[in-house]
């Protein structure tokens, strides 16, 4: 169920200048929330716009190092506009010591707003389909949380995917803890041709 896609440099995802416009015109208009989440870090949902909001199918993205939600936002509102639940996070991971990045403490952090998230808008997620998307530095994380939210927590027992584009590398995730991922995971690894996959095997 992994497919990985090879495109040119600069094709993968990156927010507001990769893709043109007029590729992201909405379905359906789209309503915005925002959370402060540990004075750090915002969680910004997105979901159709309704008279009586509901549970919709749920993607979490995870943006790429130093990227704010205004670099993704006319993507995210694109999909919540197919009728889908977005939620965006976006976290300060500046390392105090350049040399030592922490990533423990990094992706704890990231988990800990999407459990937030859930949380706060239980009534906009789905947990029973999830997806996790996540660009560069967002989407190495993306496998690990797909290991805790869909291994340890269950989460997208129904349907759930990883879309993983132009990603850093993904850290605390062994080859066995790949091969336990639920069967019904779906992943998608969108690389440039100058670029190495998230598991450090080489340029792709």
């Amino acid at each position: 169920n992994m497919v990985i896609v090879t495109t040119s440099p600069g094709d993968c995802l990156t927010g507001y200048y990769t893709y043109p416009s007029m590729l992201f015109n909405p379905r359906v208009n789209t309503l915005h929330q925002r959370t402060i989440f540990d004075n750090k870090g915002f969680i910004d949902v997105y979901h159709p716009a309704s008279d009586t909001p509901k549970k919709y199918k749920t993607v979490f993205f995870l943006s790429g190092y130093r990227q704010k939600t205004d670099s993704y936002e006319k993507y995210l509102r694109f999909v919540a506009s197919h009728g889908y639940t977005v939620v965006n996070v976006s976290y300060d991971l500046e390392p105090a010591d350049p040399n030592d990045w922490k990533m423990d403490e990094n992706y704890f952090a990231l988990y800990g707003m999407l459990k937030t998230a859930h949380a706060t808008y239980s009534h906009l997620i789905d947990t029973r389909y999830i997806g996790l998307m996540g660009h560069s530095l967002g989407g190495g994380a993306s496998i690990w949380l797909g290991k805790k939210l869909f291994g340890e927590d269950n989460w997208g027992n129904q349907g759930r995917f990883i879309f993983s584009t132009a990603p850093w590398y993904t850290f605390n995730t062994t080859e066995d803890d790949l091969k336990n991922f639920p069967d019904n995971t779906k992943l998608l690894i969108q690389v440039g041709d100058n670029e190495r996959d998230p598991f450090g095997s080489g340029k792709r």
